[in-house]
C-alpha cells in the first residue's frame, strides 16, 4: 500500500511497485486494471506500458 500526498506521484510510485512485485515474485507484471481515473491516462505511462508490454485493462469510473 502507498500512501500518495498528490496524483503526480502515482507513475513514480507504479514504477516502485512494479520493480519490488517482480523481484519478489520472480514474474513480470503482464496486465493493469485501473478505474480509468487520469493519473493512469497520461503519456508516461501509456510508453512505460508499451515498452514493458503491459496490457492496460479500464473500468467504469467510479464503480466498485
Amino acid at each position: 500500500m502507498y500512501f500518495l500526498n498528490t496524483k503526480d506521484v502515482v507513475f513514480e510510485n507504479f514504477k516502485e511497485f512494479k520493480t519490488m512485485v517482480e523481484k519478489r515474485s520472480r514474474k513480470h507484471v503482464k496486465t493493469l486494471r485501473n478505474d480509468n481515473e487520469l493519473e493512469f491516462r497520461n503519456a508516461p505511462f501509456d510508453n512505460f506500458f508499451k515498452v514493458e508490454g503491459i496490457v492496460k485493462h479500464h473500468t467504469i469510473q467510479h464503480t466498485p
